[in-house]
């Protein structure tokens, strides 16, 4: 019997290849000081997709962009396709909170950015996507063990922000939940203390199940249909099941080998 995470990369490699198919764009960004969960649930993500269709978006941490740049404009560059995905390890959301917290952003400036926001969301909704808010909490006594442990954590990345958000860590967390607040049912929230695994699964499951709403598809059904016909093939009973239906890691192996051909030609191998 398969584990609940196997089970779900494999729902998930079902849906987001008919996203492609229905050519539904999805946006997927995270928020909040658990960092380290952060990091992880997105590499565990990464490893169950394939690679052609799905893209992590990294804002630098002291990006500041000149006085004439729209607030969005760098977000708005970030969608993908229709049909792929984007991972955004932060988001506006993030510039926002700390340009308020270092006073950087007027109040009159911060209400006018969140209708910023919300206009951005809704246009990008009613345009063939679909937008995914999750915050990860973290304690503060747990991030300085993380800080200790460098756990999970690219430095030469994250160390800034990571260093920041300890500092500022009452701060942050009131005007985010600020934040949710004004729409807590638009966010997939993982409670500080939460284990990284549960974190993953928790996370897996509400996108499965928003996805499924989206697409009309009943993915554990799907699946186990495919894995019905991997059992009757192997056994010549049947053709082979059509690689529409391909299993995570059938086909994030085959979209592998293929880039691995590609990447060969090109050097003349």
């Amino acid at each position: 019997m398969k584990s609940i995470d196997l089970d779900q990369k494999d729902r998930l490699a079902l849906l987001f290849r008919e996203t492609l198919d229905q050519e539904v764009g999805v946006i997927l960004l995270f928020e909040g000081p658990g960092l380290a969960t952060i990091q992880y649930i997105i590499s565990r993500l990464a490893h169950s997709l394939d690679p052609r269709h799905y893209n992590l978006k990294h804002l630098p941490h002291e990006y500041n962009p000149g006085r004439s740049e729209p607030f969005l404009r760098i977000f708005w560059l970030a969608l993908p396709r229709l049909g792929d995905l984007v991972m955004l390890d932060r988001s506006y959301y993030y510039r926002l909170v700390r340009g308020i917290v270092h006073d950087e952003i007027s109040r009159k400036k911060a209400d006018r950015y969140r209708e910023e926001i919300q206009a951005f969301e809704r246009s990008v909704q009613d345009n063939g996507y679909e937008l995914y808010r999750v915050y990860v909490n973290r304690s503060r006594k747990d991030l300085k063990k993380d800080a200790r442990a460098k756990k999970d954590i690219t430095l030469s990345l994250l160390e800034d922000r990571f260093n920041e958000q300890i500092s500022n860590y009452k701060q942050y967390q009131k005007v985010f939940q600020n934040l949710i607040n004004a729409n807590p049912g638009g966010w997939i929230q993982i409670e500080a203390g939460t284990k990284r695994k549960q974190a993953l699964l928790k996370v897996q499951a509400a996108v499965i199940a928003r996805l499924e709403e989206r697409l009309q598809i009943d993915s554990s059904r799907a699946v186990a249909d495919f894995d019905r016909a991997m059992q009757d093939f192997r056994a010549g009973r049947t053709a082979e099941p059509s690689t529409r239906n391909r299993s995570a890691p059938e086909e994030t192996a085959a979209a592998t080998s293929e880039q691995n051909v590609q990447n060969n030609a090109e050097r003349g191998e």
